[in-house]
């Protein structure tokens, strides 16, 4: 579980990197 939502913060993270480039 701690690994789900460590993985879940990664890819949000990636999302807000994403959104921040476009």
């Amino acid at each position: 579980m701690l690994v789900g939502a460590a993985l879940l913060q990664h890819v949000l993270h990636i999302d807000e990197c994403f959104f921040a480039l476009v």
